[in-house]
């Protein structure tokens, strides 16, 4: 039984977790797999594990938010796009405008690691977020994006700050730019909003809780 075959029949299906972390799987690979799912509308949970697939562009950022679009009723969503190479602001930018759609969304987990992620994107994302008045939990991995500074984080970080359900945040700034006035200014946004701030840093012993 192929793919498609197997996965028109689980149209009750609420929880998706897929392991695709493969180098040869392209924006086709993408392409095909959003077509399959995006027949199942009453996924609510996305679990996508897409790391090391470094053939995938911002064409195929454009094919999940098609995915995404379809399924309004996810709450929760874990997007790990780490050493996605070819994946650049646009992408985010993309990706951040069909993640704001969802307004149940209470979840959101994204990771990545680039060398054309930089500020621009990581603000456009915050943008996005504004919109998710839902959140409760967000987790944002920027390991490694060796061109993300203060200025992506801080944004990002105040538009979170404005959201009133959010509280959990965590973000992981490993080998970026960001410098401990970064760090100092995050922790003065949230100023005890929080449940659980927590920041991964290099300069910071590695892990700071606030």
């Amino acid at each position: 039984m192929n793919l498609s075959r197997y996965l028109s029949r689980l149209f009750n299906l609420n929880t998706v977790n897929l392991d695709l972390s493969c180098k040869g799987f392209t924006d086709v690979g993408v392409e095909q797999l959003c077509r399959y799912f995006s027949r199942i509308t009453c996924i609510n949970h996305l679990e996508l594990n897409l790391s090391g697939c470094d053939k995938i562009t911002d064409v195929g950022i454009e094919k999940l938010n098609h995915l995404f679009s379809r399924l309004v009723n996810l709450t929760y969503v874990d997007l790990n796009l780490w050493l996605c190479l070819k994946i650049t602001n646009t992408g985010l930018e993309k990706l951040g405008n069909s993640l704001s759609k969802l307004k149940e969304l209470n979840y959101v987990s994204l990771k990545f690691k680039g060398p054309h992620i930089d500020d621009t994107g990581i603000k456009k994302l915050g943008k996005a977020f504004s919109h998710l008045h839902n959140l409760n939990y967000v987790k944002v991995d920027l390991s490694q994006c060796e061109k993300v500074s203060n200025k992506g984080v801080t944004k990002l970080s105040r538009t979170l700050s404005q959201l009133d359900n959010l509280s959990h945040f965590e973000m992981n700034l490993w080998w970026t730019q960001v410098t401990a006035t970064g760090i100092q200014d995050i922790q003065d946004l949230f100023n005890d909003k929080l449940i659980k701030l927590e920041v991964h840093h290099q300069y910071q012993n590695a892990l700071t809780r606030f």
